[in-house]
């Protein structure tokens, strides 16, 4: 097939075509609201790279769009920093086209001939997907490729199944341990699960579900969600989601006091759970578990085919999943670029880092840091 990529001047311009494609795959990190919201809030200092490829013969067919924003010659998927899971947008079966035909797009907008090469970072993508691999081979230049951070997306299986299937599928002390929980708060309080749907009250009811992830990590690390600009990001984001229908912010309420908060959405069949909290001084009664367990039941009764727990192997989101999709930040640079010096380092030192001394760590990490360049880390949400 004949395709024509584009570099957009007004991204905006292609919004239901690019929802659509998005919805096809339930990703909210690829819709075109995600990449307003976080345009709005973190890409002051970075340009849009929004590319469409379109069939050549009929111009008015969208065969795919990728959203990606630059900083110099660094390139990301737009919202990279606060997003789970990225990858180009494309028609069945036409990946490999979409693609290759993009790559050059790119590195012209971008600068990604001659010696100051363009570098590519791209978060939480499908690891040994085989978009990457003709991604690379597609870019004018060589381009050394090199893995730097993995983790995984567990999800469930939804489709076909029932709620009695679902517990069926858990192990007896889940069962019991669900069970009881929820029957004593049936028992000793006015207990309900409530929904905000509300565009008047959406505001407040993301100060409520913030006030109660930060409660529930205050003794652990800290919460992801504390600063301003991540609230504002979200609370955006959220009000976006709602006009589409999609969110799903979820409140456990004992007394009519919230104690528990889901935060997800559900977009083309894919329920996604983003962030929770709960307040410690309910911890005993698991607030947390039961509220994520009605949530599972809600995506069951409206039809989902996948519950997505998103980025993570925490051993409470293993409780719920079936699978595993591995995921991988991958940077792709020149071979001489510093960014592919620090990231071969950075992998290294993570295969074998429990079989050195701590103090050969340190200086290999001192080594290559002299590079100059940073790469990414954990999420900064």
């Amino acid at each position: 097939m004949a395709v024509r990529a584009e570099a957009l001047e007004d991204p905006a311009s292609v919004a239901a075509a690019w929802r659509s494609m998005a919805e096809s795959v339930g990703n909210a990190f690829l819709t075109p609201e995600w990449f307003g919201a976080w345009r709005e809030h973190y890409g002051g200092d970075s340009d849009a790279v929004v590319v469409r490829v379109r069939d050549a013969d009929d111009p008015a067919r969208v065969l795919g769009l990728l959203p990606f924003t630059h900083r110099g010659r660094e390139v990301r998927f737009a919202g990279h920093n606060v997003g789970d899971l990225f990858a180009p947008l494309a028609a069945p079966g036409l990946e490999d086209e979409v693609v290759r035909s993009a790559a050059g797009v790119v590195a012209d907008v971008v600068g990604g001939t001659g010696r100051r090469r363009a570098r590519l970072v791209l978060d939480n993508v499908e690891r040994g997907a085989p978009w990457l691999r003709v991604f690379a081979d597609a870019w004018p230049g060589r381009l050394a490729t090199t893995e730097v951070l993995t983790s995984v997306v567990p999800r469930l299986r939804l489709g076909g199944r029932s709620w009695e299937d679902f517990l069926a599928s858990r192990s007896r002390n889940f069962r019991s341990q669900w069970g009881r929980r929820h029957r004593a708060m049936e028992r000793e309080h006015d207990l309900v699960f409530r929904r905000a749907d509300d565009p008047a009250r959406l505001r407040a009811d993301m100060a409520t579900f913030f006030a109660l992830h930060t409660a529930r990590w205050s003794t652990r690390g800290g919460s992801s969600s504390a600063g301003a600009r991540v609230r504002a990001f979200h609370t955006d984001w959220a009000g976006r989601a709602l006009e589409r229908g999609w969110l799903r912010l979820w409140f456990l309420e004992l007394d009519g006091v919230p104690v528990a908060a889901f935060y997800g959405w559900l977009i083309g069949g894919r329920y996604s759970y983003y962030l929770a909290g709960f307040d410690p001084a309910h911890g005993p009664k698991s607030p947390g578990l039961v509220l994520l367990a009605h949530t599972i039941r809600d995506a069951i009764e409206e039809g989902a085919q996948v519950y997505d727990l998103l980025l993570g192997d925490e051993p409470y989101k293993q409780r719920f999943a079936d699978q595993n999709l591995p995921v991988a930040t991958v940077v792709m640079a020149g071979t001489l670029d510093p960014a592919t010096w620090r990231a071969v380092g950075t992998s290294g030192l993570r295969s074998v880092a429990g079989h050195v001394p701590g103090g050969v760590r340190s200086r290999a990490r001192t080594a290559v840091r002299a590079a100059g360049v940073t790469l990414p880390g954990a999420r900064r949400r």
